[in-house]
């Protein structure tokens, strides 16, 4: 079994590829051509604000879970991923890319706050901090992709992106 040690330093190199890979995107979001906001196809049928909205979505779940494992509290069972996604996406439909992209900055930045202000006892014994923190990170990683690709894809200002 590792030691507190080398799991606190694997969530801490976690978080810091999570703060990384958030800050990347949201350069990408802020510069992101206005007229590919929301064109369908970003993200399977998902726009760019779609996909955007689903990952605020997820941001927000994620920052709720952290209070609920602070305070000891058992895991919610599973849930309807695809409800969730079409709430978040309707939740945020309305929204200005601006918004959106406000809201995605706001997330992240409580999330990493959340996430260094966790007792390290705590977060290396509740292996749920960090199986999200991975999760996010992934799924930044894949819309930084996917958003980057398909501003190359319709040739809109390629150089920068």
């Amino acid at each position: 079994m590792p030691s507190d040690s080398s799991v606190d330093r694997q969530f801490l190199m976690s978080l810091a590829r999570f703060h990384h890979i958030s800050k990347d995107l949201l350069n990408l979001l802020r510069r992101y051509p206005q007229p590919l906001v929301d064109a369908p196809g970003v993200s399977g049928k998902l726009s760019a604000r779609q996909a955007i909205a689903v990952m605020c979505g997820w941001l927000a779940e994620a920052n709720q879970r952290y209070s609920e494992y602070d305070q000891q509290m058992s895991s919610v069972g599973n849930f309807d991923t695809t409800s969730f996604n079409r709430f978040n996406i309707a939740v945020r439909s309305r929204m200005s890319w601006a918004d959106c992209v406000n809201e995605f900055q706001q997330l992240s930045s409580t999330l990493i706050r959340h996430a260094v202000s966790v007792d390290a006892h705590r977060r290396t014994h509740d292996p749920r901090y960090l199986d999200w923190l991975t999760s996010l990170t992934q799924r930044c990683e894949q819309h930084h992709e996917t958003l980057s690709a398909f501003i190359r894809a319709r040739g809109e200002n390629a150089a920068q992106f």
